[in-house]
């Protein structure tokens, strides 16, 4: 109820779900990038591959983290705007109660 307060937990699922969308598209994204670096591992001869693969994967590892950060972000404002919802609820009816 945003009228009543100045949280409002529509606009923060709103923000959740465009997080959720852009976190499943970087996914996908790396997805791509892994497959096209598997690809040329296979066929690349070169004397610069193995640091070249070294430093790949430590980017890989480094975007999988960020990718799980995103999604705990994403859930902790989820469970904010359900416990906000349920707060104020048990507030608006506490107070009816008094009345």
């Amino acid at each position: 109820m945003p009228d009543m307060s100045n949280v409002d937990s529509d606009k923060i699922l709103s923000a959740v779900g465009q997080l959720d969308g852009i976190t499943d598209s970087i996914q996908g994204c790396v997805g791509k990038i892994a497959d096209s670096v598997e690809t040329l591992d296979k066929g690349w001869v070169s004397s610069v591959k193995a640091e070249f693969m070294t430093r790949y994967q430590r980017d890989w590892e480094a975007m999988q983290e960020m990718l799980a950060q995103y999604r705990e972000i994403s859930a902790q404002l989820r469970e904010a705007a359900q416990d906000f919802d349920k707060t104020e609820s048990e507030l608006l009816s506490r107070v009816s109660a008094l009345g």
